[in-house]
C-alpha cells in the first residue's frame, strides 16, 4: 500500500520564543504555566515525549529548567504580533492569487490540519523505492489535527462566532467545546494574541469554504510525483 510508505523529508518546527503567545496564553507568571509542560512531557505532533510521564528521558526538574528557560526567551507580545503581521503581508504579496484567509491558514494552521505540509521537494521511499517530490495534500483534509471544510465546520460551530473564538482562545484541557461537546486538550493553541479578530475571522471563513469531497477524491499519485530515481 503506498500510502503506508515513510519519507525522509524535512519538518520546518514552530518558533519556541514565542511559545507563551500561542499556549498558556494566560499565564502572568511561571508557576502558571500547564500545557507547555504538558507538551514537554507528552509531546505533541511530530514532537516525541521528553518527559518521564510520557516516557521520555528528562525528570521533572530538568523539565522545569527548560520552561524556565523558555519563560525568560520569551519574545513580547507586541513583536509576535509584527512579525506574524509582516509573514502574512509578505505572503500575500509574493501569492496575489491567495485569500488573506488562505495565507493565514497557511502560515498557521496548514502545519497541523493539511497532509504532509509543508513538506516540499525530493524526498526518498524506503527499501531502495526510489525517490519522490513531495506535494502537500489537499488543505484542511487533516493531519495531527482534524479535517477542516464546509460540513465538518458547520456542524461542529453553526455559529461562526464560536468558531472565531476558538481559534482566538484554543482547545482548553478537558472543556468541552462545539456542538457535540468534545473535549479539548492542549493540542489546539490560541491565537488570539498574535492575530486579529478580522484576520481569525478570515481564518474561519476559508475554512468553511473548503469541500470535505475534494478533500477526500486525491489518490496518492497526486500527492508524489515521480522523482528520478525510481
Amino acid at each position: 500500500d503506498q500510502e503506508s510508505y515513510i519519507v525522509k523529508t524535512s519538518w520546518r518546527a514552530p518558533a519556541i520564543n514565542n511559545v507563551f503567545t500561542r499556549f498558556d496564553t494566560g499565564a502572568e507568571k511561571l508557576s502558571e504555566v500547564d500545557e507547555v509542560r504538558k507538551i514537554l512531557n507528552y509531546g505533541r505532533g511530530v514532537m516525541p515525549a521528553w518527559g518521564l510521564p510520557g516516557g521520555g528521558p528528562l525528570t521533572s526538574q530538568e523539565v522545569d529548567h527548560i520552561i524556565a528557560w523558555l519563560w525568560r526567551e520569551r519574545l513580547p507580545v507586541e513583536e509576535v504580533a509584527a512579525t506574524a503581521r509582516a509573514e502574512k503581508e509578505a505572503q500575500m504579496a509574493a501569492n496575489p492569487s491567495k485569500s488573506e484567509g488562505q495565507v493565514l491558514f497557511e502560515i498557521h494552521c496548514a502545519r497541523c490540519h493539511t497532509p504532509r505540509w509543508p513538506g516540499r521537494g525530493p524526498a526518498t521511499l524506503p527499501n531502495g523505492g526510489g525517490t519522490v517530490e513531495l506535494i502537500p495534500g489537499p488543505a484542511g483534509s487533516g493531519r495531527y489535527g482534524p479535517a477542516l471544510n464546509k460540513t465538518s465546520l458547520e456542524r461542529l460551530f453553526p455559529d461562526i462566532e464560536d468558531q472565531i473564538s476558538f481559534i482566538a482562545l484554543g482547545a482548553a484541557d478537558d472543556v468541552p467545546y462545539g456542538e457535540f461537546a468534545r473535549l479539548g486538550n492542549y493540542g489546539m493553541p490560541g491565537f488570539g494574541k498574535i492575530l486579529t479578530e478580522d484576520e481569525i475571522r478570515a481564518i474561519s471563513m476559508y475554512e468553511r469554504s473548503l469541500d470535505p469531497v475534494e478533500q477526500s477524491t486525491v489518490e496518492f499519485a497526486e500527492l508524489y510525483a515521480p522523482g528520478g530515481d525510481s
